[in-house]
């Protein structure tokens, strides 16, 4: 098992993510944190200091990253209220369970002569289920391209207008990005129309439509890790597991004797219960490769993944456009070295970056772009580490 990142070093990447760049310097951070005395710590996050400002173009990539994050940040919040559709399809087809159940077995334990009409009328609601689902996963996928085509474009605008001399990290806070009379313009904050500011969303112009589309297209038909199979059809899988699942925790209760309330249960601990099953549900319920025991966390895990990739394909689309690079960005909140981290700083194609991405289900990692430049010479050596 790969060991944890020591807490200053996690600190400091955080803080500089930029620096990881350069692989040389973040394994030196990295060594110097785990001695955990006070210079060495303090000389790690000198290196990271100075290799963040060493050019232009490196302080221009982290204004880009810092406000790269935030706008994450906005996103994730978007994804988990995404993911409320799924989550009530799923309660909503445990209390028709309920229902069921105890219809066909309101004196007691259920016949086993009950347990056909009990799988046709547990299947009709599944299916229900799992149309609210897929209705609410294809447009969560749609927000997550546009929302993603918008924070690629302030990405970069945020990227330039640092290099060109604009604006300045400390500047930065006080500003907003808004689009406005056909561009992107920065005004205070207190100048930022709402309005204008939701126009960055959903901008009017062709190119943006082109793009979208582009992006749509790319995100409904492409497989995950290599798969063939499209998103929809992922579902479908899901639905279908599902439905084998009840069907083996009542065709199991009902040859246990159980009463309609204990199977209900295990039932629901199938669909709402978003970790671990209890009792039969979890003795019952035999997962394929790659599966949790529970459908909760099935379907999440697939909501998550692909909302995820649709957003950080956007960049790749945006990326290509405009001729420029991405380099990959691990999420704030990573403790360990994985093969995430084996990516972190490392600046590639759009193509190369949509080949990678993602490296595993409910990856958090990110991109920034940046564009084929340095913009000026080196201003300054990496300090040394102390003796």
């Amino acid at each position: 098992m790969p060991a944890d990142l020591p807490d200053d070093a996690i600190r400091i990447r955080n803080l500089y993510p930029v620096m990881k760049c350069d692989r040389s310097v973040w394994k030196r951070i990295i060594a110097l944190c785990r001695k955990g005395d006070e210079a060495s710590v303090s000389a790690a996050e000198d290196l990271a200091k100075a290799c963040t400002s060493r050019t232009t173009r490196t302080r221009a990539l982290h204004i880009g990253a810092l406000r790269k994050r935030v706008m994450r940040r906005a996103f994730l919040v978007q994804q988990k209220r995404d993911e409320h559709v799924t989550a009530d399809a799923l309660r909503t087809l445990a209390d028709r369970a309920d229902t069921i159940l105890n219809r066909y077995g309101k004196t007691g334990a259920i016949p086993s002569n009950r347990y056909p009409s009990i799988v046709r009328d547990l299947s009709d609601r599944n299916k229900e289920a799992y149309a609210t689902i897929a209705q609410g996963f294809q447009a969560a996928l749609r927000a997550a391209v546009k929302v993603g085509l918008s924070h690629s474009m302030q990405n970069a605008e945020a990227v330039v207008a640092h290099a060109r001399g604009k604006t300045t990290e400390q500047e930065w806070a006080d500003l907003e990005l808004v689009y406005r009379s056909g561009c992107y313009v920065y005004v205070p904050l207190d100048e930022a129309d709402p309005l204008n500011q939701q126009l960055t969303y959903a901008p009017s112009s062709n190119v943006f439509k082109k793009l979208f589309k582009g992006a749509l297209k790319d995100t409904m038909t492409a497989g995950l890790f290599g798969k063939s199979k499209r998103v929809s059809s992922r579902v479908w899988d899901l639905r279908g597991q599902n439905m084998a699942q009840m069907k083996r925790l009542v065709s199991g209760g009902i040859a246990r004797g159980e009463d309609p309330a204990t199977i209900s249960r295990a039932i629901r601990g199938l669909l709402v219960q978003p970790k671990t099953l209890r009792g039969a549900a979890r003795a019952d319920a035999t997962p394929g490769a790659g599966s949790y025991r529970s459908a909760y966390a099935n379907a999440m895990r697939l909501t998550r993944t692909e909302t995820n990739r649709a957003y950080i394909l956007s960049d790749t689309i945006f990326a290509d456009k405009k001729g420029w690079n991405l380099i990959w960005q691990v999420s704030a909140g990573q403790r360990e070295e994985d093969e995430c981290d084996d990516l972190g700083g490392k600046e590639m194609t759009p193509e190369e970056f949509a080949d990678n991405y993602p490296q595993h289900p409910q990856c958090l990692c990110y991109s920034i772009l940046a564009p084929k430049t340095e913009f000026d010479s080196p201003l300054s050596d990496t300090p040394a580490d102390p003796e």
